[in-house]
C-alpha cells in the first residue's frame, strides 16, 4: 500500500491518503494460519491481516476511553479491567477472564 502526504481516503487506485501534518499509528492483526498444514480445518484454511489505522487524537479521545468503558462495563468483577487484553483466541475458548461468556446473556451484551 502507498500512502499519499494529503488529507483523504482509500481511492479506486487504492491509495491510503493521510495527512502529513498529524501522527498516525497502524495496529495490525493476523489470523489464521501462513502454510497449509491446516488447510483442511475451515477455522485455519486462510491468513488473514487485518490493519486499522488511527490518528494519535482519535486514539486518546475515542479509542482508549472506549475501550476502558467496554472493559469496565463487562468485567467489573475483576480489579483492574483495563488491564485485559482482549486476544480473540481467548474470547473463543473462553479463557479467564472471558470465561463468563459462557452466560448467553453476557455474551449477547458483549
Amino acid at each position: 500500500m502507498r500512502f499519499a502526504a494529503s488529507i483523504g481516503s482509500l481511492s479506486a487506485a487504492g491509495v491510503f491518503a493521510l495527512s502529513s501534518s498529524a501522527m498516525h499509528r497502524l495496529f495490525i492483526d493476523e489470523t489464521g494460519t501462513h502454510d497449509l498444514s491446516g488447510a483442511q480445518d475451515p477455522n485455519n484454511r486462510f491468513l488473514s491481516l487485518t490493519g486499522l489505522i488511527f490518528s494519535f487524537g482519535e486514539i486518546e479521545r475515542r479509542l482508549n476511553p472506549g475501550l476502558v468503558r467496554l472493559k469496565q462495563k463487562h468485567f467489573p468483577h475483576i480489579s483492574n479491567p483495563e488491564s485485559i487484553v482482549l486476544h480473540r483466541k481467548d474470547i473463543v475458548n473462553r479463557r479467564h477472564p472471558f470465561q463468563i461468556f459462557v452466560d448467553p446473556d453476557k455474551e449477547d451484551a458483549m
